[in-house]
């Protein structure tokens, strides 16, 4: 496992209080400073690979939250393709 130091923390926290997700939750980038996941309030300072590192320093989310949103050692997640899939949202675009 990787750890992340608190002054990457503190890089990340900053970064993301200036994105779009940071200013909707201004309590994210605290949440990031004090080392918890944003999204779930879990520790996030323990990470397994370099990838994940550097997910973490683009939206700061935990081992956990990383591999729900995006799979966990690799597995692939199924991706939908087929309009048909959204058609539901058709009514709200309109």
């Amino acid at each position: 496992m990787l750890t992340v130091p608190v002054e990457v923390r503190h890089q990340v926290a900053q970064e993301l209080s200036q994105k779009p997700s940071g200013q909707l939750d201004p309590a994210a980038p605290l949440l990031v400073m004090h080392g918890s996941c944003p999204l779930c309030g879990q520790s996030a300072v323990s990470f397994r690979d370099e990838l994940s590192v550097k997910e973490y320093r683009i939206s700061g989310l935990c081992q956990s939250c990383q591999d729900s949103v995006f799979g966990a050692d690799g597995e692939a997640i199924e991706v939908a393709t087929d309009p048909e899939q959204f058609s539901e949202l058709e009514d709200v675009q309109h």
